[in-house]
């Protein structure tokens, strides 16, 4: 990786710096959501020191502003999405990574908690890991393969591992969803985050805390028993479905552990079926797709350390349209307050020179 404290002259490939400044790094901030970007620059502007320049008087969807680094300015560059989801995060974080080839890109907004008395309404989760389970296929039960049956459940006769299918992916009386399963890592950046979870948790009064009165019940011990917000590292899930269901949110707990269903191998495509262990903490719609992103093209732009996701918790994969109405949607403003403010923190904290140092 480059020293960005020294960036080249733009040349060949390498765009050219906005506004002719030579900065010290560049940051792509992903927001998929209106709300999540209006309340992130509502942050930004909140902010009131003299390090943070050039911040627009309102939000839009993309926009730039700067930093002051002790090694110099940092150019922070908001990419907004055009809508939800791991193909929008997909297209918006390669526009923005081929336009401007960032030293890091960052994903910031909301996530469901797949823990609800460990991973609380308000707390932030920190990862560059990120697992993909998506129905890629709806398969007739019967079907036959050299005059054998294709597919058995899982409570069938043993007939080899590569053929079981999950009764609760029933879809109609002789057809099922199979489902696909991938995983992606932005290992590049696992010393910035072990920094960033010690800063932030060093002094955790800066998290602001949902309303008591919108725990659902079950919950409110958990609750309770912690005095404040709580930062944690970890897989998430992305999905393509908003989830707001206890009983699929606890099936998909069972999947993250049931490695030997949904294993439908084709030649084609030999890792469609792996995951790599690891607990998933929350589920959200695009770190999947931004960290796929950021490391695809990384390869081509030689300064890029890589991806992050910073999610606060802003359901709990149940009850969500009752929390929200309940709150007033006071909960996903807390979610995505703590989630933004925790990514400024980030920034300010980071050691340009040792980060993107050779």
């Amino acid at each position: 990786m480059k020293n960005n404290s020294r960036r080249p002259k733009p040349s060949g490939n390498t765009p050219a710096p906005p506004h002719g400044i030579p900065y010290a790094a560049i940051i792509v901030v992903v927001i998929a959501l209106q709300e999540e970007n209006n309340t992130f620059h509502s942050v930004l502007r909140a902010r009131g020191n003299t390090r943070w320049k050039n911040v627009p008087p309102s939000p839009r969807r993309t926009y730039t502003c700067d930093f002051h680094s002790e090694v110099g300015p940092v150019l922070i560059s908001v990419q907004g999405l055009k809508g939800m989801g791991n193909i929008e995060a997909v297209l918006g974080t390669t526009e923005a990574t081929t336009r401007l080839h960032p030293d890091l890109v960052i994903l910031v907004g909301l996530g469901g908690s797949l823990h609800p008395e460990k991973v609380q309404l308000g707390d932030v989760i920190l990862s560059n890991q990120a697992k993909l389970y998506m129905s890629d296929k709806v398969a007739d039960i019967g079907a036959k393969k050299q005059g054998k049956n294709r597919y058995r459940f899982s409570d069938a006769p043993d007939q080899g591992a590569a053929l079981i299918v999950d009764k609760r992916d029933k879809f109609m009386d002789s057809s099922f969803f199979r489902y696909e399963r991938r995983f992606i890592e932005s290992e590049g950046t696992h010393d910035l985050l072990g920094k960033a979870e010690h800063d932030l948790c060093t002094d955790l009064t800066w998290m602001n805390r949902v309303p008591d009165a919108v725990v659902p019940d079950k919950y409110k011990a958990a609750y309770s028993a912690r005095s404040g917000g709580a930062i944690h590292s970890g897989w998430l899930l992305a999905s393509s479905q908003v989830v707001d269901s206890a009983e699929f949110r606890d099936y998909l707990l069972d999947k993250n552990t049931s490695l030997h269903l949904d294993i439908h191998m084709q030649t084609a495509e030999p890792d469609r079926s792996h995951w790599k262990a690891g607990e998933i903490l929350a589920v959200d719609m695009e770190s999947y797709g931004v960290l796929k992103a950021v490391e695809t093209l990384r390869v081509n732009i030689g300064n890029t350390v890589g991806g992050i996701v910073v999610r606060g918790v802003s359901d709990l994969c149940e009850e969500k349209v009752g929390t929200d109405d309940l709150s007033g949607n006071a909960t996903r403003l807390v979610a995505v307050q703590n989630a933004s403010e925790a990514t400024l923190r980030i920034i300010e904290g980071m050691d340009f020179l040792s980060l993107f140092d050779t």
